[in-house]
């Protein structure tokens, strides 16, 4: 029996790792070299330097693209970086629960959760949104790591730092992530330092927040990215939506201004454009896409008065527009490498077109209700009210569901589009969620036979 024992404390790791690697390979030959839409394309020519830098996108993201391609000569690199990063943070979870658990079947539904439909469908499109999530995921992984070794003081402050230097990127990449890492900043300072109340959370925050300031300074002075001012593009979508043509007309905004806002509304009236009317029905910014917005000075100062006189409409006009992120499952799927001059292709088209079917049919017919924002929102809550019953996930648990419901919630005053992109922490969080709800229950029913008189 005790050799038994042995052998499968030292095979169920192995076989962990070798099918975390086999999965992170297959997925890296699905996606290379790399999915990418109109906007990553932009982002490569950036991190080429065959385009100004500018903040429309994460200037982080590019120049970390551009150094990673100075140094492998490959712009498959980024792409390579994110998967890695997503299947180490799969297999340390994984690892983590079988330890705990003593459950192999468990472990491998760990990793089993990063080849999930509305997972796996887009782990390999180089986009800010999966930067990010993949970063917050391995931020958990590092926590349930360091609950393990809490004890062990080189683990712990070997560990903090990486912990703090991935929110730290996952907030530059996309500036509303906040909303997904301020429950993230306790759970570090929970694995880390259990014992502390307020001093452990202050710190993290602090270390995040100077180290934020500080690499944001850093780009800014060496990169000196141009501003884009993007918020005026949410103000254009609330103005062509809520005023009235004869108000705008009304406004003594520049000749230009107002006639590109006129026209946008009757374009958007006539395609029934609801959200991302910047795109659809609006043009392009001063010197082109993803350039400055033109006039952003005079929507930003007539967007206050605009909105304040028309409270109701703009209230409503908000509500179906999150109404709409939240039902509706559009572009769960990016058609590999968009339309380019730098010759750019999938490196196995049928192994892409492999993925599509898998991806699509989930989306379209068997289950689309995983795509769904509301859902994620739902099992968000459901995570955080499953969370007051006591068990050793239990702060992971609440605060991967706070996490989650409050991402999906933070679109309600800017819906982008309802591009599943935007809900792709949320549902990476909640199935990771619900797991560690299984978990739970595994761990405390071994507890229990072990504790239980014989």
């Amino acid at each position: 029996m005790r050799r038994a024992w042995r052998w499968r404390a030292v095979a169920q790791p192995v076989a962990l790792c070798l099918l975390a690697v086999a999965l992170c390979w297959w997925t890296i030959g699905t996606f290379s070299p790399g999915f990418m839409s109109n906007d990553t394309l932009y982002q490569l020519r950036q991190a080429l330097g065959q385009v100004p830098l500018s903040d429309w996108h994460p200037p982080l993201m590019s120049l970390l693209w551009g150094w990673l391609i100075s140094v492998t000569g490959t712009w498959a690199s980024l792409l390579v970086v994110q998967v890695v990063l997503l299947w180490a943070a799969l297999l340390t979870i994984s690892l983590v629960l079988l330890r705990s658990t003593r459950s192999f079947a468990l472990a491998v539904l760990a990793l089993a959760v990063g080849v999930l439909p509305q997972v796996l469908g887009i782990a390999g499109v180089v986009w800010k949104d999966v930067q990010l999530a993949v970063a917050l995921l391995a931020v958990v992984g590092l926590c349930l790591l360091a609950r393990r070794w809490r004890r062990n003081p080189w683990v712990r402050w070997t560990l903090v730092p990486l912990a703090v230097v991935l929110l730290v990127y996952a907030l530059m990449v996309r500036k509303n992530s906040v909303f997904a890492i301020l429950p993230l900043l306790y759970l570090v300072a929970h694995a880390w330092f259990p014992r502390s109340r307020w001093r452990a959370p202050v710190a993290v925050l602090v270390a995040v927040g100077a180290l934020t300031w500080g690499t944001q300074a850093l780009v800014e002075a060496q990169a000196r990215p141009q501003q884009t001012h993007q918020l005026a593009q949410v103000m254009i979508d609330d103005i062509i939506h809520v005023v009235p043509p004869a108000e705008i007309q009304a406004a003594h905004l520049d000749p230009d201004l107002t006639a590109r806002l006129l026209q946008a509304q009757h374009v958007c009236q006539r395609r029934t454009s609801l959200v991302n009317a910047y795109w659809t029905c609006y043009g392009t910014g001063e010197n082109g896409p993803f350039t400055a917005v033109a006039h952003y000075d005079e929507i930003q100062a007539a967007w206050p008065g605009l909105m304040q006189a028309h409270l109701g409409d703009y209230a409503a006009y908000r509500w179906q527009a999150f109404s709409m992120f939240l039902f509706d499952h559009r572009d769960t799927w990016q058609p590999g490498v968009g339309t380019n001059d730098l010759g750019i292709v999938v490196d196995h088209p049928r192994m892409a077109e492999a993925l599509r079917y898998y991806v699509q049919t989930f989306a379209e017919r068997d289950v689309p209700f995983v795509f769904g924002a509301w859902l994620w929102l739902a099992v968000g809550v459901g995570l955080m009210v499953r969370a007051r019953r006591r068990g050793p996930y239990r702060a992971v648990i609440a605060m991967l569901g706070l996490s989650a419901a409050l991402y999906v919630l933070g679109y309600a005053p800017v819906v982008p589009a309802t591009d599943f992109r935007y809900v792709y922490w949320p549902g990476l969080a909640g199935s990771l969620g619900l797991l560690l709800v299984l978990a739970q229950r595994t761990e405390l029913a071994a507890r229990n036979r072990e504790e239980a008189p014989s």
